[in-house]
């Protein structure tokens, strides 16, 4: 990544904004992985093949769906430019939506870095009608009840996602390995130590997390850290409180590995998001 190609932020967009947007265009594609500070909502109206890659695995979608992204995980999204690429795409933050807190749990619908709800028939065109009603109305109040529809849709039809053709049995227990990396990615995370937990041999371990996330388990695991240590400094830690909260050694070592996966140090990156904002008056 250059220095023209920067992570796009929204850290400090004002908290009672729902920013949303309708676009259609021929092909889509960005040019490198980035998140937000808030919750992101896409409706994908289009029957196209869509590709998404976040925290390294990627997933192909090829009919109409709603994804969602968590706030701070790294994601990119691509459609090749012979279809037409129709989507609604929000973001918002909890308390835009409180007053549904007792029907819409944002924690537990969220609980991935990324969760995908395909839809089709009444489903689709409840989406449709909800995303339009979003986009139209200028009351608050509105939107959020509109909003609050989506991501009840969004919770009726979740599925969790697999990102590459494998054993079901396999899928499991490397969605298990991941899920424990994202809950302990803080501590000393090595294949020995994850291979004694979950009962396989060190090399069976490292050959099927990489048959299946199509990366090493090392490179996973600092991905993982690198993702968690950028969302620490965006949300106001300093270099050194993200590295040693992401489990570096020291923040000479952090700095470098920042660095070598995202193209600017992490105290650029601090400084770029005093000035950067992806959605602006």
């Amino acid at each position: 990544m250059d220095e023209n190609k920067l992570l796009y932020y929204d850290v400090y967009g004002r908290v009672n904004r729902i920013y949303a947007s309708h676009n259609r265009s021929y092909g889509f594609e960005q040019p490198y992985e980035h998140f937000h500070a808030k919750y992101e909502l896409n409706f994908v109206v289009s029957s196209i093949p869509t590709r998404v890659k976040t925290l390294g695995r990627i997933y192909n979608i090829d009919k109409p769906h709603i994804r969602l992204h968590k706030p701070f995980s790294f994601h990119i999204a691509s459609v090749d430019e012979i279809y037409e690429y129709e989507r609604y795409v929000i973001y918002f933050e909890a308390q835009n939506i409180e007053f549904a807190s007792g029907i819409i749990d944002l924690h537990k619908l969220y609980s991935e870095d990324f969760t995908i709800a395909p839809l089709d028939g009444e489903s689709l065109v409840a989406a449709r009608s909800l995303a339009e009603a979003l986009m139209r109305d200028v009351d608050i109040n509105m939107q959020r009840f509109a909003l609050a529809g989506l991501l009840a849709l969004a919770a009726r039809y979740k599925i969790v996602p697999s990102g590459t053709e494998t054993d079901l049995a396999e899928l499991n227990y490397i969605s298990k390995v991941n899920e424990y990396i994202g809950r302990h990615y803080s501590e000393r995370l090595t294949a020995a130590e994850l291979s004694k937990r979950f009962y396989v041999s060190e090399q069976k371990l490292s050959a099927d997390f990489k048959s299946v996330m199509n990366e090493t388990l090392h490179h996973y695991i600092v991905g993982v850290r690198i993702s968690k240590a950028a969302g620490l400094i965006a949300q106001g830690k300093t270099p050194l409180e993200a590295a040693i909260e992401c489990g570096f050694v020291d923040e000479s070592h952090f700095a470098k590995t920042f660095k070598a996966r995202l193209g600017i140090t992490p105290r650029q990156f601090k400084k770029k998001l005093i000035s950067e904002n992806e959605f602006r008056d």
